[in-house]
């Protein structure tokens, strides 16, 4: 977690992946485990997921299915949506940054690749964590969970607040 504390960590982590953009928008998301399209690449181990990396050319289904991550450091950027997976060191119970880690993969995906991208609450009742549900024009969608605040990570209130207002009522 330390390799993205803070924004110049984060911004450096995209950056070396050539996935930065004039406008950035980087915080972090969880994967949704209710979801059946999620859970297929839990099982894939990190071998899956060093193929992914390697391969960055490959299609978004396949690189989401075929490798086991946690969550995405994401960076919207004017021209799409860079997604870097992490993943948790040791048992994870609670949706929590402190135990993720950055792997060496970054997959970009262009505005005209992305079909929709839908923020709600993820329960009726409490407003402090959001469902991120980014569809592609593939047939797709990863669905992720987002918790408004960040006790560690103190750029993530600010850029998902912003990220929240580009995509509010889409």
């Amino acid at each position: 977690m330390e390799e993205f504390q803070t924004i110049e960590r984060a911004f450096e982590l995209f950056r070396n992946q050539n996935c930065v953009g004039n406008q950035n928008c980087i915080f972090v998301a969880m994967k949704d485990y209710n979801h059946a399209s999620n859970k297929i690449g839990v099982a894939a181990g990190v071998g899956g997921l060093l193929g992914a990396a390697i391969s960055s050319q490959m299609g978004k289904k396949d690189a989401f299915q075929d490798m086991a991550y946690d969550g995405f450091l994401i960076n919207k950027t004017e021209n799409g949506l860079a997604l870097i997976p992490l993943n948790a060191q040791g048992v994870m119970w609670t949706a929590t940054t402190e135990k993720l880690m950055a792997y060496p993969a970054c997959f970009f995906f262009r505005n005209d690749e992305i079909e929709s991208i839908k923020i709600k609450n993820f329960a009726l009742i409490n407003s402090k964590i959001k469902s991120l549900k980014i569809k592609f024009k593939d047939g797709y969608t990863l669905y992720l969970i987002v918790r408004v605040k960040d006790k560690i990570i103190s750029y993530h209130e600010r850029n998902f607040a912003e990220f929240m207002n580009c995509y509010s009522n889409k």
